[in-house]
């Protein structure tokens, strides 16, 4: 379907000439004119608009009609039929709002530095993920922050792990208690040694000075 302004560059002519016609050939009929009219608005145009426009006129009565293109503003009535028909002029789309570009390599950056901090539980993910979320954005890396996030939440805390450490997060889990120190063990030998051992001091104490 055509705009108004292309409807408009094909019948505009023959609207003009359709005036000019009444006040050039006065003995000429209307059924001539009205015949004239149509074929001129043929060769501009195919598209069904222009038997629209000669229609809408034979529907007007002879007063209506002749008030319309016997006026200065015979242009102004035609043109206001087309926007009742047509879409308005097409205007350019609006540019699509890009996300704002991030470096990549500072983002990976700033995940690698912060990242670690999450100490690897699941009790402790949601109020890292709010953190993490929040200095990001705050970075400038709020869309890939966001991504990632929402790619690791549904995991297990363990596959969580493993996907950082493919982006080269390490997770540091947290620290335990160290294992008490295991005691020798005592073998049969070293028992019997220890035993000589507190015999002799023994029996050395029983010595006369």
């Amino acid at each position: 379907m055509p705009t108004v302004d292309e409807a408009w560059s094909w019948v505009a002519l023959p609207v003009q000439n359709l005036r000019t016609n009444v006040l050039e050939r006065p003995n000429e009929s209307s059924d001539q004119r009205r015949e004239g009219f149509r074929t001129e608005l043929a060769s501009a145009t195919r598209e069904p608009i222009a038997d629209e426009l000669v229609t809408w006129l034979d529907e007007l009565s002879d007063s209506d009609r002749n008030a319309i293109l016997d006026t200065d503003e015979r242009h102004n009535h035609v043109y206001a039929w087309l926007t009742e028909q047509l879409p308005p002029a097409t205007q350019p789309a609006p540019a699509t709002q890009q996300q704002p570009a991030y470096d990549e390599t500072a983002w990976y950056a700033h995940l690698a530095e912060n990242g670690s901090r999450w100490d690897g539980t699941e009790p402790s993910w949601t109020a890292f993920r709010d953190w993490f979320l929040y200095y990001a954005t705050d970075a400038g890396f709020g869309a890939p922050a966001t991504q990632l996030l929402d790619y690791l939440h549904p995991m297990t805390a363990a596959d969580r792990v493993s996907t950082l450490a493919q982006y080269g997060v390490t997770i540091q889990p947290p620290a335990q208690a160290a294992p008490a120190a295991e005691l020798p063990v005592v073998t049969p030998v070293a028992q019997q040694i220890m035993d000589l051992g507190v015999t002799s001091i023994g029996l050395r104490s029983r010595r006369p000075g």
